[in-house]
């Protein structure tokens, strides 16, 4: 959740069947929800994607994101801050051209960043996150298309397509600004 209340996300696994009455489930997976409150105070998810992995993660366990202090803020010129935080997601994906996903996530994500792929498990740490990605083989390009920020300038997403090889997606990054620079803190694909 941003510290100005107006921006969070959720995460978490599902479980489809057939009938819920069945004793097991056809698929499993995990999704990324991005919310944002509107203007009359209610909450409308503004970006909701998701993975499909072959198995249960067994028993689930609720994760919650490290407190932190409530503190007073100073509300940041949104469009400002948004388009602040797409020159970081461009960034990040020049990056990944010229160096390479390892130092590319080194230099990016943060430390407790969770890394959604599909028919995997999520990835969860930089260190996980960083040795599944180095398996990466061939060219990834990033496509960003838009993005948005909290007003508290402290949470926010970027989403677009990418293109590796013959595999098109669709990606979505959750932000967060840790020590003044834009950490990537979730990180999902989804294959067409």
């Amino acid at each position: 959740m941003a510290a100005s209340g107006d921006m969070g996300f959720t995460t978490g696994p599902w479980e489809a069947k057939a009938d819920i009455n069945d004793e097991k489930p056809q698929g499993y997976g995990h999704f990324v929800t991005v919310w944002k409150k509107q203007a009359d105070g209610t909450w409308k998810f503004v970006v909701d994607l998701g993975i499909s992995h072959p198995q249960s993660g067994g028993p689930q366990t609720l994760w919650t994101p490290a407190e932190t202090p409530k503190k007073e803020f100073k509300p940041v010129d949104v469009p400002i801050a948004r388009e602040t935080l797409l020159e970081r997601d461009r960034n990040y994906a020049a990056a990944v051209l010229s160096r390479g996903f390892a130092k590319s996530y080194a230099a990016y994500a943060a430390r407790a960043v969770r890394l959604y792929r599909a028919n995997n498990l999520p990835f969860i740490g930089r260190e996980a996150a960083i040795e599944q990605l180095s398996k990466t083989t061939g060219e990834v390009k990033w496509i960003p298309i838009d993005g948005d920020v909290s007003s508290a300038g402290d949470l926010g997403y970027t989403h677009g397509t990418y293109e590796a090889g013959d595999e098109r997606g669709s990606y979505v990054r959750i932000w967060k600004k840790q020590n003044g620079l834009w950490r990537i803190v979730m990180d999902v694909t989804n294959k067409h």
